[in-house]
């Protein structure tokens, strides 16, 4: 089957500036322990000549409530695949994290995110895939929608910079030797 793939300049790993194709552990022992993690992690951390995480999500998240929510509304599925800070920034705007909290995130290398969300684009239920950790979280009322899935593939590097993601709104199957056969989730 053919899965349409759609280079999204959007939906790119975050410009680290002046860190930028420098190895994340040489500048770990440059700034620190503290400032390293503000670096890697803080909502609102300026970056001479990059981008912070904020900057990410207000590029990123109208690029989804204009190019992939309308695709999910009318039954599509989706994969995106990017790199972890891309990745955040829409985990944080799916499951409403607030600022001073999206700091504690992780997504680990080679997790995938399934999310199912009702008509309203509200997520019902998420699931996460792969070996770091196999977990469900479901909404209280127990309603799950097979109606529209995201998942969100991390690519592992040891740099802090990555090439572009790839976003396919054309079904596809997934399978698994660990479990059952999946739904539908491309």
């Amino acid at each position: 089957q053919n899965i349409q793939i759609i280079q999204a300049e959007a939906i790119r790993e975050r410009n680290y500036g002046v860190y930028t194709r420098k190895n994340k552990w040489d500048v770990k022992k440059e700034l620190g322990d503290e400032e390293f993690k503000k670096l890697r992690r803080a909502f609102d951390y300026p970056i001479e000549n990059g981008e912070s995480l904020k900057q990410v999500y207000e590029r990123e998240i109208p690029y989804f409530q204009q190019e992939i929510e309308p695709k999910l509304r009318n039954g599509k599925n989706v994969i995106i695949a990017s790199s972890g800070n891309a990745l955040r920034a829409l985990v944080k705007y799916l499951e409403q994290i607030p600022d001073e909290q999206i700091s504690e995130l992780e997504i680990g290398t080679g997790e995938a995110y399934v999310y199912n969300t009702d008509s309203k684009d509200k997520v019902i239920s998420k699931e996460i895939r792969g070996a770091n950790s196999p977990q469900t979280y479901a909404n209280p009322s127990g309603s799950h929608s097979p109606r529209a899935r995201y998942s969100y593939v991390r690519q592992q590097t040891a740099r802090l910079d990555t090439p572009p993601p790839a976003v396919c709104p054309q079904p596809a199957t997934a399978t698994s030797s660990h479990a059952p056969p999946y739904p539908k989730i491309a």
